[in-house]
């Protein structure tokens, strides 16, 4: 509250004191906030040709409409080129709600609340539990280092930024997903008594989550 006995032209600066500190607390204690809320360490353990999920719940803690994107940064994306191990789920193809029949995450408020850009759309106090899925078909082998062929563990960078008319545009770098790999258990064994260069047929029923491939050889050498 202003002195009443001071000069109007102090009153005046002590107010636009005040609100410049209101202003620049306000945007302190939001930026705090944020990166308290998704600061932790996740840990991800995965099986080769087995897909893997985190769930992580996300809120707006603006007093405005405001844009979220999650991007994804992943060291090892030099060996996979188009390829995409880790990603966030979105509902194309329907996947988003598969996932949630499979109990894998809760149903959003909408469906269509992340798009294929990885943004989120979320109104003040509003919050959406985001479901990140991780698959890989590379092998997993201790004694070798990662490429297109085999991978080791390795840490995942996430990084969420907003933007709104009101509260401008922001980011936040401190979630990091350790990925941990761990030799895949045999379902089955198939023995062949053929000379070799014969041929052999073997139907894989169609797999929903295998996009982008439906059979995977980890001999390059064998037509598949």
């Amino acid at each position: 509250m202003a002195d009443p006995t001071k000069p109007d032209w102090v009153k005046k600066y002590s107010l636009r004191e005040i609100e410049t500190l209101r202003d620049f607390n306000k945007h302190h204690v939001i930026d705090q906030v944020l990166q308290d809320h998704i600061k932790d360490l996740k840990h991800l353990y995965i099986t080769p040709g087995t897909p893997s999920f985190f769930k992580y719940k996300l809120k707006n803690p603006f007093v405005s409409r405001t844009v979220f994107t999650v991007n994804i940064s992943d060291p090892d994306k030099v060996y996979l080129g188009e390829t995409t191990e880790f990603k966030l789920v979105n509902n194309r193809n329907f996947e988003w709600e598969f996932w949630n029949e499979k109990r894998e995450c809760e149903a959003p408020y909408s469906w269509d609340m992340v798009n294929k850009s990885n943004e989120i759309m979320l109104e003040p106090g509003e919050e959406c539990e985001l479901l990140f899925k991780y698959i890989t078909f590379r092998e997993f082998d201790p004694l070798k280092q990662s490429s297109e062929h085999y991978i080791k563990e390795r840490a995942v960078l996430l990084t969420f930024e907003y933007s709104s008319h009101k509260e401008g545009k922001g980011q936040v770098f401190n979630t990091r997903v350790v990925v941990t790999p761990k030799k895949p258990p045999i379902d089955f064994t198939i023995t062949f008594d053929e000379p070799p260069s014969s041929h052999a047929s073997l139907t894989i029923p169609a797999s929903f989550y295998a996009d982008p491939y439906q059979a995977y050889c980890s001999d390059t050498s064998i037509v598949c």
